[in-house]
């Protein structure tokens, strides 16, 4: 058995650095380099097209002509929680139609680029966003998650969670990284109980010193190959 310790400061070697999903980033298809077919030893459980926790509560991929739920989604996420993103719901809601349709449309169906959702009694209540960083084919980072009030202690968020990983997994990367807010307890407590480690403290995600600063958290899902 490989200690969190352990497994904190293999990957901490790789000195992993945020790309962050920005208002000019569009999520669309692009190569895998990573490929390769998950370690199943290692992974979480196949699924096709979601994973259910309790009946009625279900994730799945966004569809193509779903970029007006995705852009309703992230403007409620971004007035509900402002201090749990760094992009702003004046920045968000300035984003054109076809921006939002990009988004949906690349992340639908991709190894690459990810938009899941999740769902209870059939409604959308919740999202996330996965992605590749350039130059790191063997990482996905996720970022833009966020469930309804209503959902919340429902087990909706460790079912879009579960998606996202199983996504990763299922594209052959060998981790997730993710970003989030010092002070958002209840999420660092679904990450660490999904197998999440922190990498170290509160930094920001760009190189502008005046923005909000976030937590870096990774979860090793394969074994770090030689470069």
């Amino acid at each position: 058995m490989i200690s969190i310790r352990a497994h904190r400061a293999a990957w901490e070697a790789f000195e992993l650095k945020v790309v962050p999903i920005t208002p000019n980033t569009t999520l669309s298809p692009r190569n895998n380099p990573a490929g390769g077919r998950a370690h199943h030893a290692m992974s979480p459980p196949r699924q096709e097209e979601s994973t259910t926790v309790t009946d009625g509560i279900h994730g799945r991929r966004i569809r193509p002509d779903e970029g007006p739920l995705l852009r309703r989604l992230r403007l409620a996420a971004l007035a509900d929680s402002p201090a749990a993103f760094w992009q702003t719901l004046g920045a968000a809601r300035t984003l054109p139609a076809a921006d939002w349709a990009r988004r949906a449309e690349g992340g639908a169906d991709s190894p690459a680029d990810l938009v899941a959702l999740v769902e209870r009694a059939g409604e959308a209540v919740g999202m996330v966003q996965g992605f590749t960083p350039t130059g790191r084919p063997w990482l996905r980072e996720l970022g833009a998650m966020w469930v309804t009030p209503a959902a919340r202690g429902t087990g909706a968020a460790d079912v879009l969670l579960a998606a996202a990983v199983t996504w990763a997994a299922q594209a052959g990367a060998e981790a997730v990284k993710l970003w989030v807010a010092p002070a958002n307890r209840p999420a660092r407590r679904l990450y660490t109980r999904t197998g999440f480690v922190v990498l170290g403290g509160p930094r920001p995600i760009t190189d502008d010193p005046s923005v909000k600063t976030f937590v870096p958290m990774l979860l090793p899902l394969h074994p770090p190959q030689r470069r």
